[in-house]
Formats: structure tokens, C-alpha cells, sequence
């Protein structure tokens, strides 16, 4: 199994239109959800996989303007049987984690997404405590698209997904921190 992440957009080079893979070590991962006490694993409090996913010489993308960005779980061939068949993408969670943003007054509800992403879509939901939550659609891919001058952010956004293991349902959190950039030399 592994997370599915495209970038497509008008300042994306032509080969980064090529899905990027991150996949989960799902042995170590069931090993660990079986032996240890590493977090509830419940939608409160799921487990960190920040340890079970093999970034190898990829990183997570920077944001362009007019880019659409596909978060997706895959399951791989022979997996479809075993323990893992059960897993989901339930969503991904946006937070502005920027000290601009959050050292300034911003009206959270009215403009802090509206200034970044497209929000016209009904898989998009925003918080009163300034999360962004985005649902997956029917295949399964959390989908967002930036504004053609969205400005520069820093956000952070969780992949959340579960799988059900011996009757019970575990959820499981990736964290990524990634940047919104109109251009500017902004380093992360």
C-alpha cells in the first residue's frame, strides 16, 4: 500500500505529472498496532506512520499556483485479501501553521482559505477553529486546487486513513508540512 500524491498545474514541470509514491511499510506497521502501545488509534488520537513511510528521494511537492493537488490511497496487487483490504482514505486536514498567518489578525471563518484555494467544491469543509477539511470523492482522492495568485503560506496538511485489524478499526495519521508558493523565494 502506498500514498498516491499528483500535482498538476499550469508551473508544474511535465514530469512531476507523474504520480508520487509514498509507500507504507504495512509489516512493521501491524506488528506494531499488535505488540505495542503507540496511541489509541481511534479518529481522536490515531497513530503517527511518519516511521512507516519510505519517502526514499522523493519529498512532498511545494504548491503552485493554479495547481490542483490528489492525495490517494493505493492498495497494491495481493493485498486486496490480507488485513489491508479494509483501508480507506477518510480525509485530509489543512492547517495554516505559517508565522505570518499566525502572528497577524486574520478572520479565520471569512478569509484564511478563501485567499489560497479554490473553494468551490462540496468535498471542502471549513472549521470554526481554521482547519480545512477535505473528503475524498467516489475513487477515493482527496482533491484541492490553488488560486491563480494564492500568496505564499505554510500549511500543514494530515492524511487520515484507517484499516480494520482483528474486529477493530484503527486510524492512522500522516503530517506533512508543505508550501504554498505564488514564486517568491521563500525557502521551507
Amino acid at each position: 500500500m502506498y500514498i498516491e500524491i499528483k500535482v498538476k498545474g499550469n508551473d508544474v514541470p511535465e514530469q512531476e505529472f507523474t504520480p508520487i509514491h509514498f509507500p507504507i511499510d504495512l509489516k512493521d506497521l501491524e506488528t506494531t498496532v499488535e505488540e505495542c502501545y503507540v496511541n489509541l488509534g481511534t479518529q481522536y488520537q490515531p497513530i503517527r506512520i511518519d516511521n512507516f513511510v519510505t519517502l526514499g528521494e522523493h519529498k512532498f511537492p511545494t504548491i503552485s499556483p493554479n495547481t490542483e493537488l490528489s492525495v490517494k490511497l493505493v492498495t497494491e496487487r495481493g493485498e486486496e485479501d490480507d488485513t489491508f483490504s479494509t483501508a480507506k482514505l477518510v480525509c485530509c486536514k489543512v492547517k495554516n501553521v505559517g508565522k505570518v498567518f499566525n502572528n497577524g489578525y486574520i478572520e479565520i471563518l471569512e478569509n484564511q482559505w478563501n485567499q489560497i484555494f479554490d473553494l468551490d467544491s462540496k468535498r471542502l469543509i471549513t472549521t470554526p477553529d481554521g482547519f480545512l477539511y477535505v473528503i475524498p470523492d467516489e475513487e477515493g482522492s482527496c482533491t484541492i486546487s490553488t488560486l491563480e495568485k494564492p500568496g505564499d503560506a505554510f500549511i500543514a496538511y494530515s492524511i487520515l486513513f484507517s484499516f480494520s485489524l482483528k474486529k477493530r478499526t484503527y486510524y492512522f495519521v500522516l503530517d506533512p508540512v508543505v508550501r504554498v508558493s505564488s514564486g517568491h523565494n521563500v525557502p521551507l
